[in-house]
């Protein structure tokens, strides 16, 4: 932009580096010492549901042995396999050619014609960030625990028999029920559910970090991770962790105290029940995450940065700001126009707003006299409402 009308624009925030420098190009992952204690804190409440649970720590440590398995497959080829589909990808954005069923499926953008770009100045994983490390470490704990437990119970449904024999024999102390010996097996799982996941989790945080972001048809920035966590995979292995959870531990609440228990005593099973459940199995997906995060991820991470480049540009984000004399409308208070609809005009008079509030109670009430008696939710075998409603109201009653 050259010539006369040309003039420099202030600028309201231009994103820099970690370090305070114009261009930080090199993501990392900060551990300082004062994030042990922490973290520390939490595996050990994890170890402590799995031996509480458990009740032998020869248990605990065979569990720890298992999960160096996926410790290892996590180091090298899930990031291998995350960087192939990453650069594949970006490939086709730089062809503008569609990405395959997988990708989208995964949860890549099909919108390959926008605008993208790699982020010069990458922000850090600091793990001394309690929040930021919870929430991330809270994927890998979710779609471990929905995936145990989906395995434990079409497995269980097999071998609950014979299990349940063995059981009753060598403890004398018989399962509850199925409910039980899914909680049982699903610990257990724990380091199978991280071999599985290593084809996914490593993809979701490896692009999250990469940093590549879109700019859409609407003009906004989006980071590409984002997809991918808010994908058709992410939410219906994170959904299947919840709702068997709860599933499980609502039947095994069932299992111990009877369908005739009282209500308060089966919300309390079933609640403690999740809670522990969680609890117990979030120490291999915490223990692998971490490991993996602190010794691995930063390295995958610049590296698949550095060759994604070939591909799509490299930009940092700057805001300007417009000033008064070139808008039209913004920042002129004597563009405002007055509202001339006659119905919001009166609704915001004094009388207006005691008729919209006798309008909100009447709504309200006619929407729960429609949803549980009119009906027949609450249908009336007993004759209860009888005393209650007029006669002329009863006759319009269902089960009348």
């Amino acid at each position: 932009m050259e010539g006369e009308d040309y003039k420099p624009r202030r600028i309201l925030f231009r994103r820099r580096g970690e370090d305070g420098e114009e261009i930080d190009d090199r993501f990392d992952v900060e551990f300082p010492i004062k994030a042990i204690i922490p973290l520390g804190i939490l595996y050990s409440i994890f170890l402590y549901g799995q031996y509480y649970y458990k009740g032998d720590i020869p248990s605990i440590l065979v569990l720890l042995v298992i999960t160096l398995v996926p410790i290892i497959l996590w180091s090298s080829l899930g990031p291998a396999l995350s960087e192939r589909i990453i650069l594949k990808w970006v490939n086709k954005v730089d062809r503008k050619k569609l990405p395959s069923a997988d990708e989208v499926f995964y949860g890549f953008p099909m919108a390959v014609k926008d605008t993208y770009y790699i982020e010069a100045n990458p922000m850090d994983l600091r793990m001394d960030n309690f929040v930021q490390v919870v929430l991330r470490i809270k994927e890998a704990v979710f779609l471990s625990i929905g995936l145990c437990i989906l395995t434990a119970m079409i497995l269980g449904t097999f071998f609950f028999d014979n299990l349940e024999k063995y059981w009753d024999v060598v403890m004398n102390e018989p399962y509850y029920g199925p409910n039980e010996l899914v909680l049982d097996t699903a610990i257990w799982l724990g380091p199978f559910a991280m071999i599985v996941l290593f084809l996914v989790i490593p993809l979701f945080w490896i692009t999250e970090d990469v940093q590549i972001y879109r700019i859409d048809r609407l003009q906004d920035s989006r980071r590409i991770g984002e997809y991918l966590r808010t994908g058709l995979l992410s939410k219906v292995l994170g959904f299947i962790g919840i709702i068997f959870a709860y599933d499980i531990s609502r039947g095994y609440a069932l299992e111990v105290h009877g369908a005739d228990a009282a209500a308060l005593t089966l919300y309390a099973t079933t609640f403690e029940t999740f809670i522990l459940i969680f609890i117990a199995c979030a120490g291999a997906p915490f223990l692998v995450s971490a490991i993996y995060l602190l010794r691995y991820h930063k390295v995958w991470v610049n590296n698949i940065r550095i060759k994604a480049t070939k591909y799509i540009p490299v930009g940092t984000m700057e805001i300007a700001i417009v000033e008064k004399e070139d808008l039209q409308l913004l920042a002129h208070d004597e563009r405002i126009e007055p509202v001339k609809s006659l119905l919001v005009r009166f609704i915001r008079s004094r009388f207006g707003k005691y008729i919209a509030f006798v309008l909100l109670v009447f709504g309200l009430a006619a929407t729960f006299f429609m949803g549980f008696i009119f009906t027949g939710i609450w249908s009336d075998p007993i004759g209860y409402w009888e005393d209650y409603l007029p006669g002329w109201l009863l006759e319009l009653m269902p089960w009348t």
